[in-house]
């Protein structure tokens, strides 16, 4: 009886184990372009999305530059988040949201000056993965 109770427990294990592995967090690459291009006083489009393409609703979002926190714009828990966001940036970002479900959410910067310009992050975090990638913001003259 000792004995096979052993190698039920053994099975189970073995079973639990395998499951586990299966639910394994599907891990990906967060992607965007190396420069964009704006002029001064434009609305500008910072892409940024995930590969393989997934849901990023859960997810946080955040972009950054060059300091993680205060940030340029947070999406957190479903919702923006503006509580610690650069002041030279409120009023005047959007993280666009209607294909976050594919994975696809560029940051829209309105009215750009030329103290936008330079490198910003695009961090994205799951609960169990994260990744990040930069894109050189280049304002010019009208």
């Amino acid at each position: 009886m000792a004995s096979t109770m052993h190698s039920i427990m053994i099975f189970c294990f073995i079973l639990w184990s395998l499951y586990k592995g299966s639910l394994s967090a599907v891990q990906f690459n967060v992607i965007s372009i190396s420069s964009v291009v704006a002029a001064l006083g434009s609305d500008v489009l910072l892409p940024c999305h995930l590969i393989p393409e997934m849901n990023a609703e859960k997810m946080e979002i955040r972009w950054f530059k060059p300091m993680y926190r205060p940030y340029v714009h947070l999406y957190i828990n479903g919702k923006d988040d503006y509580t610690a966001q650069m002041p030279q940036f409120a009023q005047r970002t959007e993280l666009l949201k209607e294909n976050i479900t594919r994975g696809i959410f560029p940051l829209k910067i309105r009215n750009v000056t030329a103290e936008d310009s330079g490198e910003y992050y695009c961090f994205v975090e799951s609960s169990d993965h994260h990744g990040k990638a930069a894109v050189q913001l280049q304002v010019t003259g009208k």
